[in-house]
């Protein structure tokens, strides 16, 4: 895009303290007349870019979240290892028992 301003006669840099101010809009071609009410204008009214302030609240956001999945690692393990042991309890649950007491086949009596 900027090789397209140069080429347009726009600064392929453009310095915008000098680009966009009232005397280049009149002396330069549609684009660049263009780009600074599409683009620069609204960048620099806080709604078309991004600010420094967002660039440091997503960094921050994903070091947070970063940390956060960090200390969740240890509960998983603690999770697959209740797994283990839920299983043996219900293994132990499920057993079918050949003694039966009421059955008096034993030989004991209570």
């Amino acid at each position: 895009m900027l090789d397209e301003l140069a080429a347009a006669g726009c600064g392929a840099d453009p310095d915008f303290s000098i680009t966009c101010s009232p005397s280049y809009l009149n002396a330069t071609a549609t684009v660049c007349v263009n780009l600074c009410n599409d683009v620069v204008f609204p960048c620099l009214g806080g709604t078309g870019c991004h600010t420094g302030g967002q660039v440091v609240l997503v960094f921050f956001a994903v070091i947070i979240g970063a940390i956060g999945i960090g200390q969740a690692t240890p509960s998983g393990t603690s999770v697959a290892q209740a797994q283990v042991a839920g299983y043996k309890v219900f293994e132990v649950l499920d057993r079918e028992v050949s003694i039966v007491p009421s059955d008096g086949a034993s030989g004991a009596s209570c």
